[in-house]
């Protein structure tokens, strides 16, 4: 027996009505779901996409002359010694001890000359490295301060900013600078090196402001002095140059 019209109006009409409220439901609980601590937490822990610079081409992954123009070196120094040094160069797995990575890699090389290397040049010739490079997939790319950033960054305590600024100042500013901490005082004044001052970190809204207390002991002995900005996402800024605060004597030379 056929039901009447209006019976089946009225039961599409239900239908309708449970559709449109279990939909509803659902985004309520997608919703609230969203909003739970884990749900954040998860999110937080999500491997951030990170797209790489200064890739390296194939082959030249142990060239110190492609290696210093990845880096940005307009000109490369000692390159006519560096085209000599080509073959002597190797590369090994490498940890920074002090920061942890927070970007998604598969692995992170030092490239530096082979410690049984015939090649014998003084460790402050410019050029020589040793250099670094991350490994992402099937390339490989030069640790540029970007790169750094991109690997290390966000900053999101103070008491990460000293760790970070020991690595970057020593690869891309002095491999022979000190950074006089708040912990070490005790260690230049046994040495007879009392410093004058000690590192500082201030916390600011869009990142850090530091004073840098600098010990160098080649080619010349002394305390510095610089202060630079460094941001959440790692990015550092000089704000002060440097300036000598104390010479000790003449440093060291090879």
């Amino acid at each position: 027996m056929q039901r009447p019209s209006s019976y089946r109006q009225s039961r599409a009409s239900l239908a309708r009505a449970v559709y449109r409220l279990s939909n509803w439901l659902l985004a309520g609980l997608f919703f609230i779901i969203s909003t739970l601590p884990f749900a954040s937490a998860l999110a937080a822990d999500a491997p951030k996409t990170v797209v790489w610079e200064a890739p390296m081409a194939p082959g030249k992954e142990l060239d110190p002359v492609a290696l210093n123009l990845a880096l940005g070196r307009t000109e490369v120094p000692n390159q006519g010694v560096l085209e000599t040094m080509r073959s002597y160069y190797e590369a090994k797995k490498y940890s920074f001890h002090k920061i942890k990575p927070k970007a998604p890699h598969d692995a992170i090389y030092q490239v530096a000359l082979k410690e049984d290397s015939t090649q014998r040049v003084p460790p402050d010739m410019a050029g020589i490295g040793p250099f670094f490079l991350i490994k992402s997939g099937d390339r490989y790319y030069a640790l540029t301060t970007n790169n750094f950033a991109r690997l290390f960054a966000p900053l999101d305590k103070a008491a990460q900013v000293m760790p970070y600024l020991e690595y970057y100042e020593a690869l891309y500013v002095d491999p022979f600078c000190k950074l006089v901490q708040a912990d070490m005082e005790k260690e230049f004044t046994k040495a007879g090196r009392t410093p004058p001052s000690v590192s500082t970190v201030i916390e600011l809204a869009d990142g850090y402001n530091v004073r840098l207390i600098i010990y160098v002991g080649v080619h010349i002995e002394a305390f510095f002095e610089k202060t630079v900005h460094v941001a959440r996402d790692g990015t550092v800024k000089l704000l002060e140059p440097p300036k000598m605060l104390q010479k000790l004597g003449e440093g060291k030379f090879f």
